[in-house]
């Protein structure tokens, strides 16, 4: 933990900007143990981070802050693909359990776009069946019942139509119990490469989950198309998060670690900053804006999106206990907005939107560091979204000041 920004408010001369559009104050620290993807400044274009390297996402340049995350499909840069006719091609290393349904999958063609490391995958012939699928992997996660799984896949329809197709399906089939989802994207595919996903919650008796492409058609119909397919992953949560690519030549499962941006609080001051999810927060589960904490979460402060929603609050917790509940307003997913958080002896204010601001008496003891984008000491309460200009003032500053600086 860096604990300089104390110092830097004892100068004077107005607010310390701690995030600005692509960068941060020197006395923020950073950490993440792994390389991540981030979108680039053209909000299309994926890079690559490397480990300890902050993500500034998009356009407007916010910091992404994410939760640990691992995508268990092994080959998501599909390499090992060998390109050619009907005969010659193959798939690439790991993806597999192939079933036709009289078509031939030929690989067209492997490249990058978008940043992203793509494989063309043609299907062509006349149909002697109803249905035709391959797997991603022909590993599979492991899951117990209750757990929430996301598979999620990029596509684009590059060559020939959809005619006679029913249905192409992003699957994740459960084995030894229920649980399987089937999204059908056929009507919203385009010459676009575009995200899709779906979550699922594996049900009694699941031991087993995997991610399939599957088409569906009648018997004895013509059939000639051409997919573009990237980055397919599967990952334990209640809804997709950024590219989990291995490193180039080396497939396997991949782990992405927490971003963890900290930082030394003074004993009184203001935070106001502007944050974006782009998801609501699932059942059960915070997304953290903001926690002041003493290094654990038995004394904090904490500005999060409530589990099961889009309502703003800030926690007041002291010894283990959370004392009062600050109800602040709701955001609304994939909308920038503006909150704040005040505190000094007298206890805590909070302001969302330029609305009323919610008061407590109390305030933690020993509250020594900032941690951005999280509600939770242990980090399992990411806000997995972005975050940024964030300021900080010397002082609580007054409730008609917190009003007029979280106006949206």
């Amino acid at each position: 933990m860096i604990g300089t920004t104390p110092v830097i408010l004892a100068l004077g001369g107005g607010p310390v900007r701690l995030l600005g559009a692509g960068a941060m104050l020197f006395s923020l620290g950073f950490a993440r143990a792994s390389a991540a993807s981030g979108r680039g400044a053209d909000d299309a274009t994926f890079l690559m981070a490397a480990a300890g390297t902050a993500r500034f996402q998009g356009s407007a340049r916010r910091l992404l802050v994410e939760g640990a995350r691992t995508n268990a499909i092994r080959n998501p840069r599909a390499e090992g693909a060998t390109v050619g006719g009907a005969g010659s091609s193959a798939l690439p290393g790991f993806w597999g359990n192939f079933s036709s349904g009289g078509l031939t999958a030929t690989v067209a063609g492997t490249g990058t776009a978008s940043g992203l490391p793509y494989l063309d995958l043609a299907f062509t012939g006349t149909t002697s069946g109803t249905s035709a699928a391959f797997s991603f992997d022909t590993a599979s996660l492991a899951v117990t019942a209750g757990q929430q799984v996301t598979h999620s896949v990029y596509l684009a329809l590059v060559g020939g139509s959809l005619a006679n197709l029913s249905s192409v399906n992003n699957r994740n089939v459960t084995s030894g119990g229920t649980g399987t989802a089937s999204q059908n994207v056929l009507a919203s595919l385009s010459g676009a490469l575009t995200r899709f996903g779906s979550t699922v919650t594996a049900g009694a008796g699941a031991t087993a989950m995997q991610h399939y492409l599957s088409f569906s058609f009648a018997p004895g119909a013509a059939v000639n198309f051409t997919l573009r397919i990237a980055c397919p992953q599967i990952e334990w949560g209640a809804f997709a998060s950024s590219p989990i690519l291995p490193a180039a030549g080396a497939p396997a499962v991949t782990a992405r670690a927490a971003d963890v941006p900290s930082c030394a609080l003074p004993p009184q001051g203001t935070l106001v900053g502007t944050f974006l999810l782009p998801q609501s927060a699932p059942a059960g589960l915070d997304q953290g804006l903001l926690q002041l904490d003493d290094g654990t979460d038995t004394n904090r402060l904490v500005l999060q999106n409530a589990g099961g929603g889009n309502a703003v609050q800030a926690l007041v917790a002291s010894g283990g206990s959370t004392l009062a509940t600050l109800a602040a307003g709701s955001m609304v997913p994939g909308t920038a907005f503006r909150a704040a958080i005040g505190w000094n002896a007298a206890g805590v204010s909070a302001c969302l939107g330029g609305g009323a601001v919610q008061s407590s008496g109390t305030l933690p003891a020993g509250l020594s560091r900032l941690l951005i984008g999280h509600a939770s000491a242990g980090l399992g309460r990411a806000a997995f979204g972005e975050a940024g200009p964030l300021d900080l003032h010397a002082t609580r500053l007054p409730d008609a000041a917190l009003q007029a600086l979280t106006s949206n």
